[in-house]
């Protein structure tokens, strides 16, 4: 079984690629390496909304499974909390 795994992806904070060259350059390595399972090790974005977003799109993309380890960036929010850090971790 092939399964890759990444971390650290930081989609929101990243000037360069945006997220839809992320999900393409997933769709790409999936298809090339013949990759059957996706480890993300946290920290894909600052905000739990858009790390959901991600892995849901992800999920629905890939036609693989993609499981995915909640980083510290994925609980924290830059701007006023909407909601509590433990309100959070238990939506994960």
């Amino acid at each position: 079984m092939n399964v890759a795994f990444i971390s650290d992806l930081h989609i929101d904070l990243n000037e360069s690629f945006s997220e839809a060259d992320f999900q393409t350059v997933f769709q790409r390595l999936t298809d090339e390496k013949e990759v059957q399972q996706w480890v993300i090790g946290g920290d894909i974005s600052n905000h739990y909304r858009t790390t959901f977003s991600f892995v849901e799109k992800l999920q629905k993309t890939l036609g693989v499974p993609v499981w995915f380890i909640p980083g510290n960036h994925d609980y924290w929010e830059k701007e006023a909390s909407e909601k509590h850090t433990r309100d959070v971790y238990q939506s994960y």
